[in-house]
């Protein structure tokens, strides 16, 4: 079994301090997040609570192209991006798409 592989910026040690809050910036002052191209949303809301979105979509970030899948929900008009959500590497775009095949066979949702 491998050793789990971290993140670079938590070997330097900022785990170990103390956080401290970000400023807080007033909702109107926030600029929208970046939807990137979105491929795909489905509505994700259940009965009782808020209205929640499943989007994925093609984005960049430094120069590298990545899968988001994220939960979005909505605040007055707008649709803002959760903290549910995973983002997929382009170098593992391969593999995953492989495995949702896979499980899509095994789950009697493949065509």
């Amino acid at each position: 079994m491998s050793a789990p592989h971290y993140h670079p910026s938590l070997s330097d040690g900022s785990l170990d301090r103390p956080r401290t809050a970000p400023p807080s910036v007033p909702d109107a002052q926030r600029p929208p997040p970046d939807a990137g191209q979105v491929l795909l949303t489905l509505d994700r809301t259940k009965k009782g609570e808020g209205p929640e979105r499943l989007q994925i979509a093609v984005k960049q970030y430094e120069g590298h192209k990545y899968l988001d899948l994220r939960v979005w929900w909505r605040k007055g008009n707008a649709w803002l991006p959760s903290k549910r959500g995973i983002t997929i590497r382009a170098r593992e775009l391969a593999d995953v798409t492989r495995v949702l095949n896979e499980a899509a066979r095994l789950m009697g949702g493949a065509q």
